[in-house]
């Protein structure tokens, strides 16, 4: 196994927390604070419009991987330019008002989500490459748990030194956390290695033919049931009674730490049992303790047991992406890893899409109660597809 410097595993906790610092602001908290100002419901679902960069981030992932100044790191060169983008465009962001020139805001968000979006296919490339198979576990781990801090960052802690900041204030505060990865990249030398041709734009389609079928099915599966349970805590709070701000801190401030803990001792756990034992062992803990989240469903509203329920629920569910992440990793060609990630990782951000809108649907023609045993079912299912196909050489995509 190779042997990575603590350098390295820290770069990739801040690119992928960095990243999500800026996008999870403009898709949660900027929404809350247009609320506050006023802002009509109608206008504010162009906020949410602006993740559609992130859906179809794989239509130009096939450019990251064929085009660059190799001399200065393939990737590398590809992420300070994203990253100096995004600096240079939250800046700019702070400069205009909220209400007053909401259009050009807007437009400005827009181009963030894009840079952001095309950062996230470059940081995945690196990654893929840079991991060997025995590392991709702790990666991803690593992966997820900055992403979850980025999030944390962005719609918690940044939303909440709002009133205290100003729009101003926060923008700037943003643009330099952002600068802490890109002073990090300044330093950092990419591995070079022999870089054999590339494939560019056929790969989109080659790749589904290219990656192993029982994986696929798994792709489709896995993430069903967690997600279903994940898209009906916020309105099951607001039903039985708490108010944003307390969901606010409940999510992403009490649980959302405990989340990024066993994300990384799950990348770890990975690592040490391997990635069939980890995803039967994940599978049969979320369809088990996602249960949890009836108690809040038949009512209970009291802070400490709900409280309870949000730290068991995030405990089980944020290992999810990082095992789903190792195994999109193994299914990588190195000639196009960051294609043939971002089509998996888009994928998996329509299903999420998709498992969203119909558990709320769910919920509103059958109960939160119904939904959450739906859920248990799915993770269950999801573990019988895992106990058949889950074998080491049938996940891996032949070579």
């Amino acid at each position: 196994m190779t042997t990575y410097k603590r350098s390295t595993w820290s770069l990739l906790f801040s690119l992928y927390a960095t990243q999500y610092v800026g996008i999870s602001f403009l898709l949660v908290a900027l929404v809350a604070i247009l609320r506050s100002q006023g802002m009509p419901l109608e206008k504010l679902s162009i906020v949410y419009s602006l993740g559609i960069f992130w859906v179809f981030r794989f239509l130009w992932a096939p450019l990251i991987d064929r085009f660059s100044l190799r001399r200065f790191g393939h990737y590398r060169t590809w992420l300070l330019t994203l990253q100096a983008a995004m600096i240079i465009n939250l800046f700019i962001l702070g400069l205009y008002d909220l209400s007053t020139d909401f259009v050009l805001v807007m437009s400005l968000c827009a181009t963030f989500s894009f840079f952001s979006a095309t950062q996230d296919v470059a940081v995945d490339g690196l990654a893929c490459r840079l991991l060997d198979v025995n590392s991709r576990g702790v990666g991803n781990g690593i992966q997820q748990a900055g992403t979850m801090f980025g999030s944390l960052v962005g719609s918690g802690l940044v939303l909440s030194i709002y009133p205290m900041l100003g729009w101003l204030g926060c923008m700037l505060l943003m643009a330099g956390l952002t600068g802490i990865s890109w002073l990090q990249l300044i330093f950092y030398k990419e591995p070079t290695g022999k870089v054999r041709p590339q494939i560019g734009y056929k790969r989109l389609v080659g790749f589904w033919r290219y990656v192993s079928k029982p994986w696929l099915v798994l792709l489709f599966l896995y993430p069903i049931g967690g997600g279903m349970a994940y898209a009906i805590i916020n309105p099951m709070l607001v039903d039985i009674g708490w108010s944003l701000s307390s969901i606010g801190t409940a999510i992403y401030l009490v649980a959302t730490p405990f989340g990024i803990v066993s994300a990384l001792i799950t990348g770890k756990l990975i690592q040490l049992v391997g990635r069939r034992k980890a995803l039967l062992g994940l599978m049969s803990t979320q369809a088990l303790f996602l249960l949890v989240l009836l108690i809040p469903a038949y009512g209970v509203n009291e802070t400490l047991p709900v409280y309870a329920c949000l730290i068991t629920y995030f405990i089980v569910h944020s290992p999810i992406p990082a095992v789903l992440y190792t195994l999109m990793m193994d299914q990588t060609d190195q000639r196009t890893p960051a294609t043939d990630f971002t089509i998996q990782a888009s994928t998996l951000m329509l299903i999420g899409i998709i498992t969203s809108g119909a558990s709320t649907a769910l919920a509103g023609a059958f109960g939160y109660i119904a939904v959450i045993w739906m859920a248990s079912a799915m993770c269950v299912v999801a573990f019988i597809a895992v106990w058949f196909l889950g074998t080491t050489h049938r996940l891996t995509a032949s070579t």
